[in-house]
């Protein structure tokens, strides 16, 4: 039997100094998501 378990995504919270991976992490984020 499959299991569907959902794996929750984590992001750093975004500051000045992090912005360049924060910005990359969530375009991958939501291009998963159909957004």
């Amino acid at each position: 039997m499959a299991s569907n378990t959902m794996v929750p995504f984590q992001v750093s919270r975004l500051n000045k100094s992090n912005y360049d991976n924060w910005s990359i992490k969530m375009k991958v984020h939501l291009g998963t998501q159909d957004v």
